[in-house]
């Protein structure tokens, strides 16, 4: 009599249920070099917004007093783009790793994707607090009534 060793369901290796079989290559933690170039894209991308966005910056004894009229235009123009880049990259980004934090429990990348977000943000607000404001304009005087005669 010859045995033959069983060739059904049970022959299979057992797969842990807890996690799909595709989740060590799609969940698993991303290699370093993606994480780097991620982090070097969004500290570049920042340090361009900061240096175009400069060029409208007050300096620190007209901090208070309004701009000019083109300074709207050179904004748009230089620094816009810049941060609506780098926003709409890390929105889709900080999408896709949120699902899989979820599915998977890996949270280190979108922890590292809130960071990076919370960088553009403080970027974004210290770029807003060096720009002509007109807060400084003319506060003391009393408003001015006129009675319609010269």
């Amino acid at each position: 009599m010859h045995i033959v060793a069983p060739t059904g369901w049970r022959s299979r290796p057992i797969r842990n249920r807890k996690t799909p079989a595709t989740a060590s290559a799609v969940g698993s933690r991303p290699p370093n070099r993606i994480v780097c170039l991620y982090l070097t894209c969004n500290i570049l991308g920042v340090l361009l917004y900061l240096h175009f966005a400069s060029l409208i910056w007050a300096p620190p004894a007209e901090k208070g007093l309004y701009g000019g009229p083109g300074d709207p235009i050179i904004w748009v123009v230089f620094a816009l783009p810049f941060l609506m880049f780098f926003s709409l990259l890390n929105f889709f980004i900080f999408m896709s790793v949120f699902v899989r934090a979820i599915l998977y429990k890996r949270w280190f990348f979108c922890l590292m994707v809130v960071g990076v977000i919370f960088g553009w943000f403080t970027a974004f607000r210290y770029d807003n607090s060096r720009q002509f404001d007109g807060s400084w304009v003319r506060t003391d005087m009393p408003p001015r009534i006129s009675s319609g005669k010269k």
